[in-house]
C-alpha cells in the first residue's frame, strides 16, 4: 500500500510538471502539436536508436530471405514504419515476409525501471502519441493465432530510459 502511495505521489508530480501538455490535451490542441513535432523528434531519436540497436536489428532481420515466395520474391509490410528505421536492414530488392517486431515493453516489476515506467505512463501517452510504457507485447503475441512466435527480451543500452526493456523477434502464420 505504501508503494502504491509513492507511485501516485510521483505520478501527480509528473502530471504537475507536464500540466501544460495535459491542459492542451484537454482543450484538444495537444494532438495537433504532437502530430506536427513528433515526427521530427522521432527522426532525430531513430538515428541514435539504430546506432545502439544495430546488432539486435541485424540479428532480427538476418533470416528475412528465408521467407521468399515460390517466385523468389520477398515482400515486406513494415507496420508503423514511421521514419523507415528498419529499411537499411532489409535485403536488397526485398518486398515482404513474416511478422517481425522490435518493441519496447514493460520492465521487470521488481526493477527501478518498472517503478519509473509506472510513474511516467499516464503522461507518456501524450509525449509518445498514445504509446504505453507498461505494455506486455509478448503476451499478446503468444495468445495470437500465429503458428510460431520467437522472441528475445533485451535491454537497450539507454541508461535511465523508461523504454530500455525491449523484445524482438518474428511470428509466422
Amino acid at each position: 500500500m505504501i508503494m502504491a502511495l509513492h507511485i501516485v505521489f510521483f505520478q501527480i508530480c509528473v502530471a504537475l510538471i507536464s500540466l501544460p501538455i495535459h491542459i492542451l490535451a484537454l482543450l484538444g490542441l495537444w494532438d495537433r502539436i504532437a502530430k506536427r513535432y513528433l515526427p521530427y523528434l522521432l527522426n532525430k531519436v531513430t538515428k541514435n536508436y539504430n546506432k545502439y540497436m544495430k546488432d539486435h536489428k541485424k540479428e532480427l532481420f538476418s533470416n528475412l530471405s528465408e521467407f521468399k515466395g515460390p517466385d523468389g520474391e520477398l515482400k515486406v509490410l513494415d507496420l508503423g514504419c514511421g521514419t523507415g528505421a528498419n529499411f537499411q536492414f532489409y535485403p536488397s530488392g526485398c518486398k515482404g515476409g513474416a511478422f517481425y517486431f522490435m518493441e519496447h515493453v514493460t520492465a521487470d516489476p521488481s526493477s527501478w525501471n518498472y517503478f519509473f515506467q509506472i510513474i511516467l505512463d499516464p503522461t507518456w501517452k501524450y509525449i509518445g502519441d498514445g504509446c504505453k510504457l507498461t505494455k506486455k507485447t509478448w503476451k499478446y503475441l503468444e495468445r495470437s493465432k500465429f503458428s510460431d512466435v520467437k522472441y528475445k527480451h533485451v535491454l537497450a543500452p539507454f541508461k535511465w530510459s523508461p523504454v530500455r526493456p525491449h523484445i524482438y523477434g518474428h511470428a509466422l502464420k
